[in-house]
């Protein structure tokens, strides 16, 4: 009967390996007793026979793919899409990295354009889609390069590594895809919301950075007479009702795993010399991403867990606020007939 204590110790040493690293000297011994003792139970569960496990359709994280290969599970992570026949990277043997999704195979080119985005020539991708050239023309550029709206880097060993989106679709950890294009525009219809940014890729669930127009918002709680800094005014329980009414009405339509599961405002302005939004004012969102990664990761703690954020994280099946004089909010209506029968 093995012990807490003795399986904590296997999982500690399993987080110090590195695919791709020989262990050595105390730890090598170490890692061998941990396998005897712990390891060989992992593998028993898969037959006792397992080679590898391939993972694809999401990104894997990197310690995960360590600790599985220190107990002797090798994950080999693979990268491609529909227009690509599948596959066009993928790490095997001696060619693997945690955190990496391999290198290219036989007869495919990649490279890396000037903003990031990975790109892909060779006979596996697709001629164009069907009946559509402008949509061809949208992704396969005059040298027949095709472009993912993936992007990405090579490391220094020449492996090819997902560094976020480029194209506004993302799927969540749980395989689905999540297009943000329709809850942005849907919320930033109201004159209370600046911009509005969903997030999620790799993640649970989909979720919402609120970026607010503060004079319009100032102005709707003008008769509450509200005397606050800008960051205590922004939690206060009357703004949250306001915005997670226009949250709520942005889900109406939308298939479960598509809809706002949290939200948070943020105080901050997105602009082109921040470099937040392109010349043409489009929003980049990998640079949205990184800039706001504290409150990104707020969302997605569990709600167990205390929250160690500034930022007031709204789910939007908490109770509506009542014991406040806030204005008059709506409340989002949603025809029987358009709500989701599927929820988390």
């Amino acid at each position: 009967m093995l012990t807490p204590v003795v399986v904590s110790w296997a999982l500690k040493l399993a987080k110090e390996y590195e695919i791709g690293e020989q262990p050595k000297g105390w730890y090598a011994l170490q890692l061998k007793i941990a396998d005897r003792l712990v390891f060989c139970k992992w593998r028993a569960v898969f037959g006792g026979r397992i080679k590898y496990l391939l993972s694809g359709g999401a990104g894997l994280k990197a310690e995960i793919a360590n600790l599985f290969a220190a107990a002797g599970i090798t994950i080999l992570q693979g990268y491609g899409l529909t227009e690509t026949s599948a596959a066009i990277a993928y790490n095997r043997g001696s060619f693997n990295r945690a955190g990496t999704v391999g290198v290219p195979i036989a007869g495919v080119e990649i490279a890396i354009a000037d903003d990031g985005e990975i790109l892909i020539r060779g006979p596996c991708v697709m001629a164009g889609y069907y009946k559509n050239p402008e949509a061809t023309q949208q992704v396969i550029d005059a040298d027949g390069w095709f472009h993912t709206g993936d992007l990405g880097e090579f490391t220094e060993d020449g492996f090819l590594k997902i560094t976020g989106l480029k194209k506004s679709p993302f799927k969540l950890s749980t395989g689905k895809y999540v297009t943000p294009v329709p809850l942005e525009s849907k919320l930033k219809q109201s004159s209370l919301v600046a911009k509005a940014i969903a997030v999620g890729a790799e993640r649970k669930f989909c979720a919402m950075l609120i970026f607010p127009n503060l004079d319009a918002l100032h102005e709707k709680l003008r008769p509450m007479s509200l005397n606050l800094a800008t960051e205590e005014l922004l939690k206060h329980p009357c703004v949250l009702s306001l915005y997670q009414a226009l949250v709520d009405e942005a889900n109406c339509h939308l298939p479960y795993w598509s809809t706002v599961k949290r939200f948070a405002i943020v105080n901050a302005t997105l602009s082109i010399e921040n470099g937040m939004l392109s010349p043409t004012g489009e929003v980049i969102r990998a640079k949205i991403v990184e800039t706001f990664a504290k409150e990104i990761d707020a969302l997605y703690v569990e709600e167990k867990t205390e929250r160690k954020s500034d930022v007031r994280v709204r789910n939007i099946d908490e109770e509506p606020i009542s014991e406040f004089p806030c204005p008059s909010v709506a409340p989002a209506t949603c025809p029987v007939y358009a709500r989701s029968l599927n929820h988390y």
